[in-house]
C-alpha cells in the first residue's frame, strides 16, 4: 500500500509520488518542454506556480524535479535543488544564496557546499560580499559538474517579504538575470505584489503557471488512484455508478486535490471517522495561515471578504454590499481589490448578466463554513444535508450518538451544541431504520434539561419534531421548503419560486412559504410581487383570532418582524403601524422577555423599533417613545452586534424625538442609553449610532447653555472613528461636528466652535463645509492678525467645493478686508454668476456693508456691474441709486423716503472712505 501524505508530499519516495501523481500531467509536460527550450548561456525563463493551498503546487514541483532526475538527457544538464522546509531564516539576499548552498549539499550529498556556506556565514561580515561569494560557489558547482542548478523555493512570496527592503528583491532579479546558470522555480498562493505591480522588483520576471481546480476526468483519476492505494475497490464502483455525487464533491471542494483526496476517504468512512478527523486536523493546522492572510487586509476589505466566506455560493456585488452595510460603489471597489490581490475571483452564473464573486481559495471557504457553521442553524442544516447526500442515511446515522456524547462531555453553550441536536432530530425522527429513535429522543431532551435547563425552548422544539404526524404531504412540503431555501441561497430564484408555488398550492395557509416568496422577490427588486405575498400573509394572520400563548406561534412573530422591515423600506408607515397595533393586541410583552426561542427577542425588538420609527413619521410622538422604550428591555449588552444595533438605533431615535419635542433632558437620557450597546471595535454602522447620540447630546447641552458639558461629549466623537472607515461616514461625522461648531458660533462661543472645526477636519480633511465655516468664524471675530489663516481655509473650501458661491463670498470678504480688491471683486462676480436668489437673500445684510466698502475703496463701477448681474437693482434700490450717484450719474427726482435712504447710504460710503 502506498503511504498517504496529504500534507507533506516531500516525504514520499519518487516512486510513491509518481504513483500518486494522476492530475496536472499536461502542466508537467509543459514545464518539461519549457525546460528543454532553455538555451545554454542565455537568460533563463524562471517559473512561478500559483494556486491556493492544497492545489498541488508542492506535488507538481517535486514531480517536475524527480522527472528531471529520471530522464538521462535532463539529468546530465540540470541539478534539482529543492528547498525542503519553510525558509524562515532568509532575511536578505546573502541568506538566500547561503541557504541554496545548504540545500545543494542535501541534493548532491557533497558536504563541501554546506561547509562553504557555514564558512562564509562565520567569517564574512559584509552582506553584499557574502551574497556574491555564495552565488559564486553555485557557479563553481556549475563549472565542475556541468549541471545548472534548479532552485525550487516554496512560498517564495513569504521569502521575498522576509528579505529586508526592495533592494534585496531587485538584487535577486539582477543576480539571476546576469547569471544564466541558475533557474528559479517559486510557488505562492496568490499573485503577490512583488510580481504583480508594475514598479515591483520581479514584475514580468516569471512565467506564471496558475493551478486551478481539477476537472471531472482528473477527479475520477484521483479517486481511482486513492482506491488503488487504499485497496478499496468500492470506490471505483462508486465513481462508475454515481457520477453526480462525485461532481457534487468536486464542486464543493473547488477541485482542490488535497480536499478531494480527503473527500474520497470520507466516501468509505463514517462522517466522523478518521478522514473527517484529518479534515478537522488540516483546518486546525491551517488556522494561523488563514488568520494571518485575513489580518493583512484593511478593515473594510476584511469585512467584504467575511461576507464572501460566509457563503459557499457566489454572490453579486449588490448582495455583498447589503451584507457588509456598504454602498454598492464601496462594495464593488473592495471586491475589485480582493480579486486583484487573489483573495476573491469572479464567477459567471448561467442566465446572469452581472458578475458574481466567491472566495478564490475554496479550501478557506470550506474551513470557514465548517469552523463557524455551528452558531447558525441554516449553515449547520446545509452541512448535515451534504453529509446525508454523501453517505446516505446509514452514514449519517453514526452521527446520532456521537452528537449526544459530544454534548454530554463538553461545557458548551446553547448556541454551540443545541442547534446540532435540533438539526439531527429531524433526521432521527424520519429514520425508520433507526430502532433507537425514542431512546435518542429521551436522551437528547434529558441532556438539555440537565445542561441548559428544564424550561429550555429547544426541548419543546424537539418534542414537536417527534410528535408531528408522519404525513407524506407534510414531508413533501418540508422537502419543497428546503429546496426553495437552498435555491434562494444559490440565487436560483426561478427554481425557488417553482417550489414555493407548489407549497402554497398544497398549503395556502403556509405562512413561511409566503414569507420566503416575499423575501425572494425583495431580493429581485420585484416590489409589487413582494407586496402581494405580504398581503397573503396578513390575511392568514388575520384569520387567527387567537394566536395562543407565546411561543406557540413564533412564525407569526417572525412574519410580522420581516414585514415591518419591508414596509419601512418602502415608507409604507401606515402598514407598519397597522402590523404594530395588531402585534400589541395579541402578544403579552412580559411573556416574550423571558424567552429566547429562535431569537424571538431579536424579532420582537425589530417590531418595536420599526413601529416606533413609523409612529414618529406619522407624528405620533408619544406612541413612538413608548415603542422605543421597549427595545432596551429586550436586547442585552452581551447580545451579538446585529441585535445590539436594534437597541442602539431605538435609543438614538428616541433621543431625536425628545429633541424635536424640546424635552432636552429626556433626549440626553435616551442618548446615554446607547453607550452600553456599542463597542469601539463594532462595525461602523454601529459606531455611527453612538456618534449621532454624542452629537445629539452636544446640541442639547448647547441649547441648555451648558457648553462645558457639550464640548466634553463632542470630544468623545473621534474615539469612535477609525482611519480606515468609509469616506462617506467620515464626511458625515465631520459635518455633524462642524454643525455643532456653527451652533456655538451663533451663541458667541468662538473658541469652542473652532475646537470642533479643528476636530472635524482631522476626521475628514476633504470637508469643504468645515473649512468654510472655520474661515467664517475667524472672520466674525474681527481679529485682523488671523485673516491670512482664514484666507487659507476659505481657499481650501473653495477648491474642495468646486466653486461653491458661499465659499467664494467668504473669500471675497476676507480679501476685501485685507485690501486685495482686484481678486476680491473677481470672487464677488463669481458669486453673482453662480449664486441664486436664495443665496442673495441669505447674505443681504452682509452684502450691503460689503458693497459700501467696495465703493468707498474706489470700485463703484464693479459694484454697479455686480448688482446689475445679480438683479439686485430693485431689491436694494437705495444702494443702487447711491452707487450710480457715486459714479457721477444724475439721480432723478425720488420719493422723499427713498431719497433719504440714498442720502444715508452715500453718507456711509463717505464715512468708510474717510
Amino acid at each position: 500500500m502506498t503511504r498517504r501524505r496529504l500534507y507533506n508530499p516531500a516525504q514520499l519516495t519518487p516512486e510513491e509520488l509518481a504513483a500518486a501523481f494522476v492530475a496536472r500531467r499536461r502542466t508537467l509536460a509543459d514545464m518539461l518542454r519549457q525546460l528543454r527550450r532553455q538555451a545554454p548561456n542565455r537568460p533563463l525563463q524562471h517559473l512561478m506556480l500559483i494556486g491556493p493551498r492544497g492545489m498541488g503546487k508542492t506535488t507538481l514541483g517535486l514531480r517536475f524535479l524527480h522527472e528531471i532526475e529520471a530522464v538521462p538527457s535532463l539529468a546530465a544538464k540540470w541539478q534539482p535543488v529543492p528547498f525542503h522546509e519553510e525558509s524562515y531564516g532568509i532575511g536578505d539576499l546573502a541568506d538566500f544564496w547561503l541557504t541554496a548552498l545548504d540545500h545543494l549539499t542535501r541534493a548532491t550529498g557533497e558536504s563541501r557546499w554546506a561547509d562553504r556556506a557555514a564558512d562564509l556565514a562565520r567569517n564574512e561580515k559584509d552582506a553584499e560580499r557574502r551574497a556574491a561569494y555564495a552565488r559564486a560557489a553555485l557557479l563553481d558547482f556549475r563549472r565542475e559538474s556541468g549541471k545548472r542548478p534548479i532552485l525550487f523555493v516554496e512560498n517564495l512570496d513569504a521569502v521575498i517579504a522576509q528579505m529586508r527592503g526592495e533592494r534585496a528583491a531587485h538584487g535577486l532579479r539582477a543576480s539571476l538575470m546576469t547569471c544564466p546558470d541558475v533557474l528559479l522555480i517559486g510557488s505562492a498562493n496568490t499573485v503577490f505584489r512583488a510580481i504583480r505591480d508594475h514598479a515591483a522588483a520581479l514584475y514580468e520576471f516569471f512565467r506564471l503557471i496558475v493551478l486551478t481546480g481539477l476537472d471531472e476526468n482528473e477527479t475520477l483519476r484521483l479517486f481511482q488512484a486513492v482506491a488503488k492505494r487504499e485497496e478499496r475497490p468500492e470506490i471505483p464502483d462508486l465513481t462508475g455508478r454515481d457520477r453526480g455525487r462525485i461532481e457534487t464533491i468536486r464542486r464543493l471542494t473547488g477541485g482542490n486535490p488535497r480536499l478531494l483526496a480527503l473527500a474520497c476517504q470520507l466516501l468509505v468512512e463514517s462522517p466522523l471517522g478518521p478522514a473527517f478527523e484529518d479534515l478537522e486536523r488540516l483546518i486546525d493546522e491551517q488556522t494561523p495561515y488563514f488568520k494571518a492572510r485575513i489580518e493583512e487586509l484593511p478593515v473594510q476589505a476584511r469585512k467584504v471578504f467575511h461576507c464572501l466566506a460566509d457563503e459557499w455560493a457566489p454572490l453579486p456585488a449588490r448582495a455583498v454590499a447589503a451584507a457588509a452595510n456598504l454602498s454598492s460603489s464601496q462594495a464593488s471597489a473592495q471586491l475589485r481589490q480582493l480579486v486583484d490581490r487573489g483573495y476573491a475571483r469572479e464567477a459567471r452564473l448561467p442566465g446572469e448578466k452581472r458578475s458574481h464573486y466567491e472566495v478564490a481559495d475554496r479550501f478557506y471557504n470550506t474551513y470557514y463554513l465548517l469552523r463557524f457553521s455551528r452558531t447558525q442553524r441554516e449553515r449547520l442544516k446545509g452541512l448535515v444535508a451534504f453529509l446525508h447526500d454523501l453517505f446516505g442515511p446509514g452514514g449519517v446515522r453514526t452521527m446520532y450518538p456521537r452528537a449526544l456524547e459530544n454534548f454530554r462531555s463538553r461545557n458548551g453553550s446553547y448556541d454551540e451544541a443545541s442547534d446540532l441536536i435540533a438539526v439531527l432530530a429531524e433526521y432521527v425522527a424520519e429514520d425508520n431504520e433507526f430502532v433507537d429513535s425514542d431512546a435518542w429522543w429521551d436522551s437528547a431532551t434529558d441532556l438539555i434539561r440537565k445542561r441548559i435547563g428544564a424550561d429550555a425552548p429547544i426541548i419543546e422544539e424537539i418534542d414537536e419534531i417527534f410528535l408531528r404526524p408522519n404525513d407524506p404531504a407534510d414531508r413533501r412540503v418540508e422537502e419543497l421548503m428546503q429546496r426553495a431555501r437552498m435555491s434562494i441561497q444559490s440565487r436560483d430564484f426561478a427554481g425557488a419560486e417553482k417550489a414555493l408555488i407548489e407549497v402554497t398550492d398544497m398549503r395556502p395557509d403556509h405562512i413561511w412559504a409566503w414569507m420566503e416568496m416575499a423575501t425572494m422577490r425583495i431580493m429581485q427588486e420585484r416590489r409589487s410581487d413582494a407586496e402581494a405575498a405580504f398581503t397573503c400573509v396578513r390575511k392568514i394572520i388575520a384569520s387567527h383570532e387567537d394566536w395562543g400563548d407565546f411561543p406557540e406561534n413564533v412564525e407569526i412573530i417572525l412574519a410580522l418582524s420581516i414585514m415591518t422591515i419591508g414596509y419601512s423600506s418602502w415608507k409604507r408607515y401606515d402598514d407598519v403601524v397597522s402590523i404594530y397595533d395588531q402585534f400589541l393586541t395579541h402578544v403579552n410583552i412580559e411573556d416574550i422577555i423571558s424567552h429566547t426561542v429562535l431569537g424571538m427577542r431579536y424579532h420582537i425588538a425589530h417590531i418595536y423599533g420599526f413601529g416606533g420609527n413609523a409612529l414618529s413619521e406619522l407624528e405620533r410622538k408619544d406612541d413612538a417613545i413608548a415603542a422605543y422604550r421597549r427595545v432596551p428591555e429586550l436586547i442585552r449588552r452581551e447580545d451579538p452586534a446585529d441585535w445590539r444595533k436594534i437597541a442602539a438605533s431605538a435609543c438614538r431615535s428616541m433621543g431625536l424625538v425628545f429633541m424635536v419635542m424640546k424635552q432636552y433632558d429626556d433626549a440626553i437620557t435616551a442618548w446615554k442609553q446607547v453607550f452600553p450597546y456599542v463597542r469601539k471595535d463594532d462595525p461602523i454602522d454601529m459606531r455611527i449610532e453612538l456618534i449621532v447620540s454624542l452629537l445629539g447630546q452636544g446640541y442639547a447641552l448647547i441649547v441648555k447653555k451648558q457648553n462645558k458639558g457639550a464640548i466634553s461629549e463632542l470630544r468623545r466623537v473621534p474615539h469612535y472613528i477609525n482611519p480606515d472607515d468609509p469616506q462617506e461616514e467620515r464626511t458625515q461625522v465631520a459635518l455633524g461636528l462642524s454643525s455643532a461648531g456653527v451652533v456655538l458660533q451663533t451663541y458667541g462661543h468662538y473658541a469652542d466652535g473652532e475646537e470642533l472645526f479643528r476636530t472635524a477636519v482631522k476626521i475628514d480633511p476633504t470637508s469643504a463645509l468645515s473649512w468654510k465655516w472655520w474661515a467664517d468664524i475667524i472672520l466674525e471675530q474681527g481679529d485682523s492678525s488671523r485673516l491670512e489663516e482664514a484666507e487659507r481655509y476659505a481657499r481650501l473650501a473653495l477648491e474642495l467645493s468646486a466653486g461653491d458661491p458661499d465659499s467664494s463670498y467668504i473669500l471675497f470678504r476676507i480679501l476685501s478686508i485685507r485690501g486685495c480688491w482686484g481678486e476680491a471683486l473677481d470672487r464677488l462676480e463669481h458669486c453673482v454668476r453662480e449664486g441664486g436668489e436664495e443665496f442673495w437673500n441669505w447674505r443681504r445684510s452682509d452684502l450691503i456693508g460689503d458693497f459700501i466698502r467696495a465703493a468707498a475703496a474706489g470700485h463703484a463701477q464693479r459694484v454697479e456691474q455686480a448688482m446689475a448681474q445679480a438683479g439686485l437693482t430693485e431689491s436694494m434700490e437705495p444702494l443702487w441709486r447711491a452707487i450710480r450717484a457715486e459714479l457721477g450719474e444724475e439721480v432723478e427726482a425720488l420719493p422723499a423716503e427713498i431719497a433719504d435712504a440714498v442720502a444715508d447710504v452715500r453718507g456711509r460710503i463717505a464715512a468708510a472712505r474717510g
